[in-house]
């Protein structure tokens, strides 16, 4: 059965206990580097958008993932060789600390883009 979550509160709470705190990290840099940016559930994720969609996150069953797009990620490939990537994703395990200056630099990077 799918789940639809109201808000990025409420799919935060319905997540496993020892991911939220990453979860909630993960939203608080985004709304740090973006206070301009809107909270939105897009296909069953927490979304956020400025001009058009800037970053998605989602819980899978061992780890984040984090969307902003092919962009960033090929951009900063090199830096994110330590995680699994592929086109617009990368997956961050769950549990081990968010590589939290990276991910900044990659919504830093599409912001820009966005703006263009």
């Amino acid at each position: 059965m799918k789940v639809e979550y109201q808000d990025i509160d409420d799919y935060i709470s319905q997540q496993p206990l020892q991911v939220q705190d990453q979860l909630q990290q993960l939203r608080l840099l985004i709304r740090k580097l973006a206070p301009e940016a809107t909270e939105h559930i897009s296909y069953g994720m927490p979304t956020f958008k400025i001009v058009k969609v800037l970053a998605h996150f989602g819980v899978q069953k061992t780890h984040i993932g984090f969307y902003p797009g092919p962009k960033p990620i090929e951009h900063y490939k090199v830096q994110l060789r330590a995680y699994s990537i592929s086109k617009g994703t990368v997956r961050f395990e769950i549990g081990k600390p968010l590589p939290l200056e990276i991910i900044s630099e990659m919504i830093n990077f599409k912001i820009k883009q966005l703006y263009k």
